[in-house]
């Protein structure tokens, strides 16, 4: 069964034409992760899961295991699109099986944010891992989430400690603590990173690794069949997200790869398992727009960066800047001046008011939002490299913004 979703009511503050508003009560990524400790008896009452017609409460009735299974990238309508196309055929069964939903992703709709609130059940005002380059006063300046070092590599040492993130327990604490057994199957790339620290705080001892699909695939399987008595386990697959950066998520070389990890998670799993006990949930932390080079303005060497503190920071879809003191009437002049056309600048107050935090951040995290906000129309990015790695780079799938490709995340459902 297919669900769709009704955009939600947005604040007093005009956003974006088109713009998609995360729906943090309901209908979001937060309130997935909410739903899983809620079955398992480690939600709080005032932390509400996601709707009964986007995650049906027969699906979860004895249910013993839940596998969480994140496919970066792979929001809910770039799935509709691979199922339309029939590049996945066992996805495609197994949405006739179970029920397929959108469900809205964070903002900004970045990996460090999405996939923070995915693993925490938190929102980003609540977590603070408010997007991907981020300023810290703690280090006075941007410094970039995912690889935890100074986003312009000025640095090699790890300056920022995990414990700056840790406002919030992870899914993992919250269920061990009731008993519950959590495990993750994830590549081990990223074992023992940063960043990992945020995420996977509780699992550590229970960290399975892959390299490719095939294992992921195939150590997934196992650790489903070993699980006893109450069970999450959670996977992570990014090669979509990555493969749809370098080329679209509309291009061949995408269509080839999810074909691929389609046919894997068939073989050894949705048609490998009969565990009525076991529910599988995919996911995305996000979608993607697919950007072009006449939307695409390279902002360093701006005239008006030198009205900011530092770099800009967030990513090129949704800009925190950071104006030194005085500057930000001036800095919003100019912004609106050059980029108002397809662009919605917002300062700091408007930008929390909106809603699109889902809350307001701590004194602690509240810094981290610049003094101004830009929110991208359509597919424009304004793009500031930091280091020569990012010159070199040039995506043509990207995410960040408020476009329904890229807010709305996936919730398929189906018991195996």
């Amino acid at each position: 069964m297919i669900v769709e979703m009704e955009q939600p009511i947005t604040s007093g503050i005009v956003l974006p034409p088109g713009a998609v508003m995360p729906d943090y009560f309901g209908g979001g990524t937060n309130n997935l992760t909410q739903s899983i400790m809620r079955h398992f008896g480690a939600a709080n009452q005032d932390e509400p899961g996601l709707r009964p017609d986007l995650l049906p409460p027969a699906l979860l009735e004895g249910v013993q295991t839940i596998i969480l299974l994140i496919v970066d990238g792979l929001g809910y309508l770039q799935l509709r699109e691979q199922m339309a196309a029939g590049n996945v055929p066992q996805l495609a069964a197994a949405v006739e099986r179970g029920n397929l939903a959108a469900i809205t992703t964070t903002a900004p709709s970045m990996t460090a944010c999405a996939l923070t609130t995915l693993h925490t059940g938190a929102t980003p005002a609540q977590h603070g891992m408010l997007g991907w380059n981020l300023y810290l006063p703690e280090g006075d300046q941007v410094f970039d989430m995912l690889k935890y070092a100074p986003a312009d590599r000025s640095k090699t040492e790890l300056p920022i400690l995990p414990t700056l993130f840790t406002a919030v327990p992870t899914v993992y604490e919250r269920l061990r603590a009731v008993g519950v057994s959590v495990s993750m199957v994830n590549n081990y790339i990223f074992q023992g990173t940063g960043f990992s620290g945020v995420l996977y705080a509780g699992v550590e001892d229970h960290y399975i690794t892959y390299a490719y699909a095939s294992d992921l695939c195939v150590n997934l399987r196992r650790a489903v069949e070993q699980a006893q008595g109450p069970t999450m386990i959670t996977s992570y697959w990014p090669a979509f997200d990555t493969v749809s950066h370098g080329y679209g998520s509309r291009s061949a070389q995408a269509a080839a790869e999810i074909a691929a990890f389609d046919f894997q998670l068939g073989r050894e799993l949705l048609a490998a398992v009969r565990r009525p006990d076991t529910l599988l949930i995919l996911t995305a932390d996000h979608g993607q727009i697919d950007l072009s080079k006449e939307h695409t303005i390279k902002i360093n060497g701006a005239a008006w960066l030198d009205l900011l503190h530092t770099q800009p920071a967030g990513d090129r879809r949704t800009l925190y800047l950071h104006a030194k003191k005085g500057c930000r009437d001036e800095l919003i002049s100019e912004l609106h001046q050059h980029y108002g056309a397809f662009s919605t600048i917002l300062s700091r107050e408007q930008f929390i008011a909106s809603g699109l935090l889902g809350g307001t951040p701590s004194p602690a995290h509240i810094e981290r939002v610049g003094d101004v906000v830009v929110l991208m129309h359509d597919n424009w990015e304004l793009r500031f490299d930091y280091n020569d790695e990012q010159r070199k780079t040039n995506f043509v799938g990207m995410h960040g913004g408020l476009s329904p490709s890229e807010m709305y995340s996936t919730c398929l459902a189906v018991r195996l």
